[in-house]
This record gives structure tokens, C-alpha cells and sequence, in this order.
């Protein structure tokens, strides 16, 4: 049965008082939106050249565990997903020799000068030092401690192409001046894209795995020191959980999966409904159900606006004359309750009487045939 709804008006900025009020509201009335990024100098004190290394690196090289040694991190050693690689007390170089200017501290960020495509760019932990920065990379020192969340969003800017278009020099030899980030304006702290990039690699790396998992899978077939048919049996065994995760992760570029699964029980019901009526090729009640659909839909965004709105104590218009009008009806709001809870008990009957092969109340309606 329709059901009436009121269009929630929501006020317009003049009209909301201090709700939305804030230092960038301009003398006009007008607001404009806060600020995503800020001054270059207001994050990083300071940027430096890595230690330039006036001979063989490993000229003057002594063990991991020498007294003032540090290990010296080449370009190489940037990852293009911002990580920076394990310390390898064999294969890296150590000195002491290297001036307490250069070491590295936990926190700093390093940017590669020399670009090619996009810049790397990562991010100094406790467990990469002691360290120091050597040859053809930038290092950025926070004016003061960034949370994980924002260093996250700085790096990633730091990596984007607009940062990269700053190199200066010929094809191959394209520099960083460190001059040139002055200029920039690095994002905001912003929890919120902050968490989605977080996710994103998360769900990179995780997808990773299961691509290495099955390429390790597809290529031990011959490996095992089985029977062919044992390893047969075996791969299509343990390759189930892959295709399954294929399968699934192949469904969501189907919007009506993702209604299904992800929106609220009331807009999903009603949209499995309006697939199952569209799989039958009835149009009539096909189109039913979507009319139905749509106007659950619209309703639960009204329900959501309203609850939004009492909570930035932002006041709608509509919710006041609703009420209104609700507490003019005979009986006032309590009627409306109590005719509710009357519909239920009459469902409540029909499908008790369904159940012991009763008529049902309405059986007898001509206009329900």
C-alpha cells in the first residue's frame, strides 16, 4: 500500500544559524569549504640532500654492529609502494664515518630527486635505523611528529605525477630541486581518506598474496612427488578456495549484487523481489516492485536525512509539520500506533490461519480477489 511521504527541505546556509558557521564564511553569506591542504613550511622544517659519498661506498665500510655505524640507504631501496627495504647486514653498507648530520631520524621523509615517472617516496620507522640517506635522495624533515595517517597522505602525494612534473633536466637526468617544494602544498590531515588509502593497500596487498598463491599453485603441478593423478586431484582440490574467490570478487561489477549484499535489509529485500519478478517476465507486478522499491528507498533517505540533520541540530521543516499533522489526526500519534500494532495482529492471525487451514478474514473481500 503507498504510503505518503513529506520531501525533506533542508535549509539553506543563511538559515542555520551556527550550524555550519566557521572562520571561512565569507561577508556575502556565502561559505566556503575548509581548506585540504596547507603550506609546505607548516608540515617540513626542512630538506636536505642525502650524504654524498666522495668515494666507493665501500671504501671505509666496517660491520653492522661497529660503534656509529649506519647503514647507508641507496635509491634502490625505495619501494614504488613506499616501503623501504630490510636492512641485510651482508649485502648493505655500513660506515661511521658518516656526520651526525646525515643520520636518519624516525619520522623523516625521503623523496627521490632523480625521477623517473613518478617519485618514490617513504617514510623513516624505528626499525630502519640507524640509517643515513645516500646519493640521489631528498630528505624532509616534519616540523614536528605526523601520525601515521597523515605521513600516509603525504607520501602519497609526494608520489602523485603533479610532484613529478617539478623535475628539471633532460630525459633520463630529470631532478628534484628542493627549492621547487617549497612551493607545494601538502594535504591536510583527513581520517577519512586517510583510512580508504589504508584500505586500499590493505586490499592490494591481499590480493597480491592470492595472485601469488595461485600462480605458486598452477606451477607445482609438476612439482609434487606424486602420481599425476594424486597431483591432479590434489590441485583441483586446492584450487577451489581460488576460483571461489574469484568468483565472488567477479560479482561485485554487478550492482545488483551489491544491493543485495550491502544496503539496508528493507532496500535489499525489496530489490531481490524486484529481480525475482523481472526473472519471471511478469511486467506487472515486476513493475510493482520496483514502484514499491523506489518508495522504500526514498523513505529510508528521508529517515537518514532526518536523523543527520537532529544530529548537526540542523531544524527541517518538514519534521515539524509531519508531526503537526500527525497529532491533528483522530486519536493523534497514539492512533497511528495503535493501527499499526492492529495491521500486525491481523497479519499475525491470517498466517496462524494459513497454518491450520483456516480462511483467512479477507478471503471473503471481493476487492482482494
Amino acid at each position: 500500500m503507498p504510503i505518503e511521504i513529506e520531501i525533506l527541505r533542508i535549509p539553506s546556509t543563511k538559515s542555520r544559524g551556527n550550524a555550519l558557521s566557521s572562520s571561512s564564511d565569507q561577508p556575502d553569506g556565502t561559505h566556503q569549504p575548509p581548506a585540504l591542504a596547507v603550506p609546505f613550511e607548516s608540515v617540513v622544517s626542512s630538506v636536505k640532500r642525502g650524504y654524498a659519498v666522495k668515494a666507493q661506498a665501500s671504501e671505509g665500510a666496517c660491520a653492522a654492529d661497529q660503534p656509529g655505524a649506519v647503514r647507508l640507504v641507496w635509491l634502490r631501496h625505495l619501494g614504488r609502494d613506499g616501503s623501504i627495504a630490510e636492512p641485510d647486514e651482508e649485502a648493505d653498507v655500513w660506515r661511521d664515518d658518516v656526520p651526525d648530520r646525515f643520520h636518519l631520524q624516525a619520522g623523516d621523509l625521503l623523496l627521490s630527486e632523480v625521477v623517473t615517472g613518478r617519485p618514490k617516496a617513504a617514510r623513516v620507522e624505528e626499525p630502519d635505523l640507524p640509517a643515513a640517506a645516500v646519493g640521489s635522495i631528498l630528505v624532509l624533515r616534519p616540523v614536528g611528529t605526523l601520525t601515521a595517517e597523515h605521513a600516509r597522505l603525504i607520501l602519497a602525494f609526494l608520489r602523485s605525477e603533479d610532484v613529478g612534473r617539478l623535475a628539471k633536466g633532460s630525459f633520463g637526468r630529470m631532478r628534484l630541486l628542493p627549492k621547487d617544494l617549497h612551493s607545494l602544498m601538502l594535504p591536510k590531515a583527513d581520517e577519512a581518506l586517510s583510512a580508504a588509502l589504508d584500505e586500499l593497500d590493505t586490499a592490494g596487498r591481499r590480493m597480491s598474496g592470492w595472485s601469488a598463491e595461485a600462480t605458486t599453485l598452477a606451477g607445482s603441478v609438476f612439482d609434487m612427488d606424486v602420481s599425476l593423478e594424486d597431483a591432479r586431484r590434489s590441485i583441483i582440490e586446492a584450487g577451489q578456495l581460488t576460483r571461489l574467490r574469484a568468483e565472488a570478487a567477479a560479482q561485485l561489477d554487478d550492482p545488483g549484487y551489491i544491493v543485495r549484499t550491502r544496503f539496508p535489509y528493507p532496500v535489499a529485500l525489496r530489490w531481490r523481489e524486484v529481480e525475482a519478478r523481472m526473472s519471471a517476465e511478469d511486467l506487472g507486478p515486476a513493475y510493482e516492485a520496483v514502484l514499491e522499491t523506489a518508495e522504500v528507498l526514498l523513505g529510508y533517505s528521508a529517515l537518514v536525512t532526518g536523523a543527520l540533520a537532529q544530529e548537526a541540530t540542523i531544524e527541517l521543516t518538514s519534521i515539524g509539520a509531519l508531526q503537526r499533522k500527525l497529532s491533528s489526526a483522530p486519536g493523534g500519534a497514539r492512533a497511528g500506533r495503535v493501527d499499526r500494532c492492529s495491521a500486525g495482529n491481523q497479519r499475525e492471525q491470517e498466517a496462524a490461519g494459513a497454518a491450520d487451514g483456516s480462511p483467512s478474514p479477507r478471503a471473503g473481500n471481493p476487492s482482494r480477489q
